[in-house]
């Protein structure tokens, strides 16, 4: 601990004004294939199968709830067995492009540059032994720089992406100045292209589960002294908690088979022994998070036990009967787990991937600052968030955000964020573009018009303007200066807006007025 760090009442070093924030996100999905369509591609796999059970394969896949299923093979390809080499090619191919969207969507809300990332933190569950590592591909593929720092985690199941948002926290406490790309993807699809030649009930529930996607985040420091400009960030990480819930390992099973077959086994009191283990983890992490707030002299109210119906829970997608349980158990509704419910119905359970994702939908929620109707009631006003995921031990993984865009709004890289006006791009200032950007309505649009002219010239022909088209510039539009023998620039007066707009086009000579121009 050196003199610029002072020590906290726990002996503990903090950065006195420094915001830990997850600074933005991003999440790439596969091909959508409804229920329906995914039943008959399974029973067209398993047509020489004489024991393969339709009626229960139908049942399995309509109590999952997903009202569609994200796989990154074509609909032809899915549940077909696959050989290693296949399985491998599938690896190298698909989940390399999906982490690579996700992590581009996420640098790209971010606003810095890719080269400015120091370290990147990898994790799936779908693993081989394969080189180049994925690791590597991905600095490569995304150009950044050759010296990051790289970690990669394989096996830890569904909390992947949370364990992996707690670890870039931890480094951000060390150094606030280090930029982290967070990106965890699954193929969990592929349970699908390994079943046994007889698959049993339990491997029939797994592969109906277990879906594709990668989600990404980039994490970073932020201070009143030292912030970069261009970056956006989006929500404070303010402690996270991981735990190990003891007697449970018998509640999931997972191996390979002799035959290469990879087989998974969820217990059926999973969801139960989930949710009951929720409200003391997520008691602890509460009271972490007031501790952590104490130490930064931050006087944040932090939500207790009794006040969780105004939070959002940001819960991995594992299933219909996880999220009720967790619900039920923490004594909230589905409006508390909407953005969990939204990511699963369209998507699936998406293992580690799915902690990201769900983050990602809560943030791009906030972009808008718009919800569903049916669930746009005191919840989308929340401040805080909590970030739940659980994976085979049985293990936990839990971090406690708040909305930075909420809590510091007096921020400057926070001004644009809450302009609740709409931001229209206009591609090309001809004719069509500029009268668009004319009409709207300044208080309600915030209008960009992307030109590649450096400048208004003549293009060598004419154009005749009709009377009701001069009504329509000059009364409905504010447009003046139009005498054309005599103009020499012509004048937007835009509605509700202070200022004028006036563009003066490059003259040849002085005869030309804008009825000979472009």
């Amino acid at each position: 601990c050196t003199s610029s760090l002072p020590p906290t009442r726990s002996g503990v070093c903090v950065i006195k004004n420094v915001i830990f924030l997850a600074c933005n996100t991003g999440a790439a999905f596969g091909n959508h294939y409804t229920t329906k369509e995914v039943l008959e591609a399974l029973i067209k796999q398993q047509q020489e199968n004489d024991s393969f059970d339709v009626d229960f394969a139908s049942r399995v896949l309509d109590k999952c709830g997903f009202d569609f299923h994200s796989f990154a093979l074509p609909l032809d390809h899915i549940f077909r067995r696959f050989s290693r080499e296949e399985y491998l090619k599938l690896r190298r191919e698909q989940l390399v492009g999906l982490a690579e969207q996700a992590c581009r969507t996420a640098i790209d809300r971010w606003g810095g540059d890719g080269r400015d990332i120091t370290h990147l933190f990898w994790g799936t569950m779908t693993g081989a032994l394969d080189s180049p590592t994925i690791d590597v591909q991905l600095v490569k593929k995304l150009g950044l720089n050759m010296d990051v720092e790289r970690t990669s985690i394989e096996g830890m199941g569904c909390l992947t992406g949370f364990r992996l948002l707690n670890l870039a926290r931890q480094v951000s406490l060390s150094d606030p100045k280090a930029r982290i790309l967070v990106v965890a993807a699954d193929l969990r699809s592929a349970l699908g292209n390994s079943m046994p030649s007889k698959p049993t009930r339990e491997d029939i529930v797994s592969v109906s589960l277990f879906r594709d996607a990668a989600s990404a985040a980039v994490v970073g420091g932020q201070s009143h002294n030292y912030s970069r400009s261009s970056e956006r960030p989006c929500y404070e990480i303010v402690t996270g908690l991981s735990r190990i819930v003891e007697g449970t390992d018998h509640l999931v099973d997972y191996h390979e088979t002799n035959e290469g077959a990879i087989r998974l086994f969820l217990h059926r009191d999973l969801p139960e022994n989930i949710g009951k283990s929720e409200p003391g983890f997520v008691s602890t992490l509460l009271e972490k998070g007031r501790k952590v707030m104490l130490n930064k002299s931050d006087d944040a109210h932090v939500p207790t036990m009794n006040e969780l119906r105004g939070v959002d829970i940001l819960c991995h997608t594992g299933g219909p009967k996880v999220l009720r349980e967790v619900a039920k158990c923490l004594g909230l509704t589905s409006k508390n787990l909407y953005s969990s419910w939204e990511v699963m119905k369209n998507n699936g359970n998406l293992s580690g991937a799915s902690n990201l994702s769900v983050l990602n939908h809560h943030n791009e929620m906030a972009m808008e600052k718009t919800r569903n109707v049916k669930f746009n009631t005191g919840i989308s006003k929340s401040k805080w968030a909590i970030c739940l995921s659980m994976g085979p031990g049985v293990c936990l993984e839990g971090i406690l955000i708040r909305d930075a865009r909420k809590c510091f709004p007096e921020l400057p890289m926070y001004k644009s964020v809450n302009d609740r006006r709409k931001v229209v791009h206009i591609v090309g200032g001809g004719i069509a573009g500029l009268t668009l950007a004319a009409k709207l309505d300044p208080s309600q649009y915030i209008v960009r018009v992307f030109e590649a002219s450096t400048e208004i010239r003549e293009k060598g022909y004419g154009l005749a303007i009709w009377p009701s088209t001069m009504r329509i510039l000059r009364d409905q539009l504010g447009i003046t200066g139009l005498d054309f023998r005599t103009s020499t620039s012509m004048v937007i007066n835009r509605p509700n807006f202070a200022t004028k707009l006036e563009i003066k086009p490059k003259k040849s000579s002085s005869d030309k007025g804008f009825m000979k121009r472009s």
